[in-house]
This record gives structure tokens, C-alpha cells and sequence, in this order.
């Protein structure tokens, strides 16, 4: 929503926040995932907020300390509402998500992720959050 008194044609703002998940192991998946049995996965939004103008393309990067396998979701929430599925497994388009959100993984080891939206709305304003599923338990 925009701020009272400005006119739908001024520059939206869209914000996010990042989600950190605890990892444990339980005995499945690689070497490398048993050898960091129980650390934190630490997952960072960048940038920590973002100004654009109504119409413009944005993008949003998610950092993992560790891989997690693509099992990455995004999610868009507004004032008062819960959070929503825009994007799962890095890639999937959720549902009734409007075609010009996408998520693509970003390369090698399954650490880097990244959410776009073409032609930004006023209806976009919203904080943006990524949040790994590739282990449990989930933490918010």
C-alpha cells in the first residue's frame, strides 16, 4: 500500500527481510552436510530494502551460508496478512503467482538465489522473504 497521500504513480517501495533456519542432520543427505551436522544456515536478503519506480524490473538475492538443494522458497508479505507463496524450490511458480515473478537458482553449490519482478505494481509493496526447507527444524 502506499504511504497516505502519494499518488499511485510515485515510485513504490518494495522491502524484504531475511530468514535464518537452524540445520540438524539426520543422517541423510552428503559428506558434507553430515560433517556440518547441526550448524546454522544462515540465509541473507540483499539489498536490505529497495526503491523503484511503478513499471521497473527488480531483482532480490538470497545467500545461503550453506547449500541447500534448490529447497529454497520466497515469500511476499503484506500488513496484516500472513505470508504468501510466491516461489518454491527455487524455480517453481506457486499457484496463481502472476507470471512476471520469477526465481532462479544462481549458480553453484546451491547457495545463491534470486527473486524478480517485472513491472513492478503498487500492489508489490510488501516485505520479501527466502526461506530454506532443506532441513528441519524450520525457524523463523
Amino acid at each position: 500500500m502506499l504511504p497516505k497521500g502519494e499518488d499511485p504513480s510515485a515510485q513504490a517501495r518494495l522491502k524484504k527481510q531475511e530468514d535464518t533456519e537452524i540445520r540438524r542432520n539426520h543422517g541423510d543427505g552428503d559428506a558434507s552436510n553430515r560433517a556440518g551436522c547441526c550448524a546454522q544456515i544462515v540465509l541473507t536478503v540483499s539489498p536490505d530494502y529497495i526503491s523503484v519506480s511503478l513499471g521497473d524490473t527488480v531483482t532480490m538475492s538470497c545467500t545461503s551460508s550453506t547449500g541447500v538443494s534448490n529447497v529454497l522458497h520466497w515469500y511476499q508479505q503484506k500488513p496484516g496478512q500472513p505470508p504468501k507463496l510466491l516461489i518454491y524450490n527455487a524455480s517453481g511458480r506457486y499457484t496463481g503467482v502472476p507470471e512476471r515473478f520469477s526465481g532462479v537458482s544462481a549458480g553453484s553449490p546451491y547457495t545463491n538465489y534470486k527473486l524478480t519482478i517485472t513491472g513492478v505494481t503498487a500492489d508489490d509493496i510488501a516485505h520479501y522473504y527466502c526461506m530454506q526447507r532443506y532441513s528441519t527444524p524450520l525457524t523463523q
